[in-house]
């Protein structure tokens, strides 16, 4: 990397990781002693993913 904000990039990486492991493998999460930013993002995973949920399913009973 050559330029850009690398704790962005850092924050947005491990956000991702929560969400693929939340979305692939929920269980190890259980128990997990995450650091408070880890926490939080976690929190923020857990609301975008239930909301896309809830709409998906929104879509379905409209079809």
């Amino acid at each position: 990397m050559q330029n850009g904000n690398h704790q962005l990039i850092n924050r947005w990486r491990l956000k991702e990781s929560l969400r693929r492991t939340y979305l692939r493998r929920p269980d190890l999460l259980e128990g997990l002693e995450l650091d408070k930013d880890a926490q939080k993002l976690l929190r923020e995973v857990r609301g975008e993913e239930d909301s896309k949920a809830a709409a998906a399913r929104l879509n379905l009973d409209n079809d």
